[in-house]
């Protein structure tokens, strides 16, 4: 998995406390937890922890580091899991002509990135759909892009339909989101 173990260390050790627990927490030694919260103090120049007797607390410049290692550490784990084999599928999809215009270069990527998986356009009206697109005001949530006369789009499966409670379904959406914003 794809991470940067220093961002990891600072996490565990804003998360316990101490660089001794964090040390255990992570099967490392004491030093070695030094070590890396030092080098990221080094490399961004600001102190991220006050020191007490037996304890650490994160300094202002810290908390703002962690939520930004947080996310950091949650991009490396997306990033990892994009590129994760996937059950042979076939995605059928409903949009209108513009939309899936607008989407195809995004739904060619993926399919290059997971050969495993077909996404196929559909215009039948009556199969129940597995995935589908609709414009729509931003304040509902979802997908949304704005491209020439496309204001903004959603991604539309029921919650209670079998595909969106998929990896795949999860993974496509997250790929998507990332692609066309």
């Amino acid at each position: 998995m794809l991470e940067d173990f220093r961002l990891k260390v600072f996490i565990t050790v804003a998360a316990e406390g101490s660089f001794t627990k964090a040390a255990s927490v992570l099967n490392i030694s004491q030093p070695a937890v030094s070590q890396n919260v030092s080098e990221l103090e080094r490399v961004t120049g600001v102190r991220l922890f006050d020191r007490l007797r037996g304890e650490v607390k994160l300094t202002e410049q810290g908390r703002v580091f962690l939520s930004q290692a947080d996310r950091i550490l949650a991009d490396y784990r997306s990033l990892s899991h994009m590129f994760s084999p996937l059950d042979t599928a076939t995605v059928r999809i409903k949009a209108s002509d513009e939309i899936y215009a607008f989407l195809s270069g995004s739904f060619e990527l993926f399919m290059t990135i997971h050969p495993e998986v077909a996404i196929v356009r559909s215009e039948d009206e009556d199969f129940d759909l597995a995935f589908g697109f609709t414009r729509a005001p931003r304040e509902m949530g979802g997908i949304s892009a704005t491209h020439n006369v496309i204001s903004s789009m959603y991604l539309v499966c029921s919650p209670s339909d079998s595909f969106a409670q998929t990896e795949l379904f999860a993974m496509l959406r997250g790929f998507l989101a990332d692609t066309i914003s």
